[in-house]
């Protein structure tokens, strides 16, 4: 916002009819484009991090799924071989 200002105010200032910017207007140009550059850079940033905070709770969701199917499957072969046992047992 103050680079804005900074070239608003020296863009009032009177300029000779050739020169097409002064210094100052040069000068806050230059500091605008710079700020631009930098807010550009931190808003690529904070998206990347609300897409990582995004992605998190959905490849969370993944891993615990598979970890109770990888319980389940467990669990059956348990049964299983429970139940082969008690045959075995009987003959």
């Amino acid at each position: 916002m103050t680079a804005r200002e900074n070239v608003l105010a020296a863009a009032t200032k009177a300029t000779p009819e050739g020169e097409t910017l002064s210094a100052e207007e040069k000068e806050a140009l230059e500091k605008l484009k710079a700020e631009i550059v930098r807010q550009e850079e931190s808003v690529k940033t904070q998206r990347q991090e609300v897409k990582d905070r995004e992605t998190f709770p959905e490849e969370s969701e993944m891993k615990l799924f598979e970890k109770v199917q990888e319980q389940q499957e467990k669990e059956i072969e348990l049964e299983q071989k429970e139940e082969d046992l008690r045959i075995r047992e009987k003959n």
